[in-house]
């Protein structure tokens, strides 16, 4: 019982708030009303998401084998980052792998 209550209790600490919920909801809604197949993110692990075009994904990791560096310097080598557009974020975006 004892087990039951402590799961329930972060259950509850971790719960998101109705302002939270709708908030993330709302969000979502609009991100599957995408126009594009074509507008692709990438993040660092600052508080935004940087975007590349999904078309170009093959010419993006070939700069990359060619001249190393990270994803977002080369598709900003080869033009296909949107000239830079980010979408900013409220806290920060986390880089994570696996």
């Amino acid at each position: 019982m004892a087990i039951q209550q402590d799961e329930e209790k972060i259950l509850k600490r971790n719960a998101l708030t109705k302002a939270e919920l709708a908030w993330l909801e709302a969000l979502q809604e609009l991100l599957n009303k995408c126009p594009s197949k074509r507008i692709a993110f990438f993040t660092v692990g600052d508080d935004f998401l940087g975007l590349h075009d999904a078309n170009r994904e093959n010419e993006i990791a070939a700069e990359l084998d060619k001249n190393g560096g990270e994803w977002s310097s080369a598709a900003q080598n080869i033009a296909a980052d949107f000239n830079g557009f980010c979408l900013n974020f409220p806290n920060s975006v986390h880089s994570t792998a696996g």
